[in-house]
C-alpha cells in the first residue's frame, strides 16, 4: 500500500511548530495504529544526519506517551516547537527535516511517499530602539526585526501602539511606519511638566521565527509645555 506525507505550515525556526499531513495514514485497515511509527529525520546542508526521531503513532490526544505523536483522523500531525527546542540545533544554521513512515509490518514509505521541507533556525531576539527626538514632539521606535504577534502574523499599527507602555506622554494622532513595519514614529504630547517615558516593554512582540523581543525603553525631562 501507500504511505507518506506532506509536510504543509510555516517552518522558519525553533520556536514554530512543524505540521504534517498524513496522505495516506494505513497500509491495511485506513486507521491510526498505535504501533506504527512516524519517523523524521533533520540533516544538515551537506546532508549529514543531524536528529533522527521515531515516534510511535497514537490517536488518542488525551494520552500522548513520551516517544508518541498523536495523528488526528484525517492525518494532521505536529512536531511541537518544544521538542524541536530540545534537539539542540545551531543558531543561523539551515536543516531539511524529511519525514517517513512504517507500517506493521516494518516497509518505510520512500521517495514521493515521503514529504521534506528545509528551514532555518532563528534564536536570537528582536530587539527594539525607542527614541524621542530633541524637541520633544516625536518618538521613533526602531525594530531590528518587523514585529510579530505570538502566531506569527504581523503587527498592525494599532498593536504596536496597544504594546507601548505612556509615562507622562501621550501619543498624539496615528503611529505609522514607512519602511514595512521596522520603523513607527508618532507625534506626542506632554502631560505635564516632569519626565517623558516610553517603553516596549520584555516579550511584547516576536519576531517571524517566534522569538519573543527584549524591552526597549527611553525618557527625557519635559521643562514646558
Amino acid at each position: 500500500g501507500s504511505n507518506g506525507f506532506t509536510i504543509t505550515g510555516k517552518v522558519s525556526g525553533l520556536d514554530r511548530d512543524i505540521n504534517g499531513v498524513i496522505k495516506s495514514y494505513s497500509y491495511n485497515d485506513n486507521t491510526v495504529n498505535v504501533t506504527q511509527k512516524l519517523l523524521i529525520t533533520i540533516k544538515d546542508t551537506t546532508g549529514g544526519v543531524v536528529k533522527s526521531l521515531s515516534l510511535d503513532i497514537t490517536s488518542n490526544i488525551d494520552n500522548v506517551p513520551e516517544g508518541s505523536i498523536y495523528i488526528d483522523t484525517n492525518g494532521n500531525w505536529t512536531l511541537a516547537a518544544s521538542k524541536l527546542a530540545s534537539l539542540g540545533l545551531t543558531d543561523g544554521q539551515s536543516y531539511t527535516v524529511t519525514a517517513a513512515a512504517t507500517d506493521l509490518a516494518g516497509n518505510t514509505s520512500t521517495g514521493t511517499n515521503q514529504g521534506s521541507k528545509s528551514f532555518s533556525v532563528d534564536l536570537t531576539p528582536p530587539s527594539v530602539t525607542v527614541t524621542i527626538n530633541p524637541n520633544k514632539d516625536a518618538v521613533t521606535i526602531v525594530f531590528t526585526e518587523v514585529p510579530t504577534k505570538a502566531d506569527g502574523t504581523v503587527m498592525s499599527a494599532d498593536e504596536v501602539k496597544a504594546i507601548l507602555q505612556l509615562e507622562n506622554v501621550d501619543l498624539v494622532g496615528n503611529i505609522s511606519s514607512n519602511d514595512g513595519g521596522k520603523t513607527w514614529t508618532s507625534a506626542i504630547s506632554a502631560q505635564s511638566e516632569g519626565t517623558m517615558k516610553v517603553t516596549v516593554p520584555n516579550g511584547s512582540y516576536y519576531d517571524a521565527a517566534g522569538n519573543p523581543g527584549t524591552v526597549g525603553d527611553t525618557s527625557t525631562t519635559n521643562i514646558g509645555q
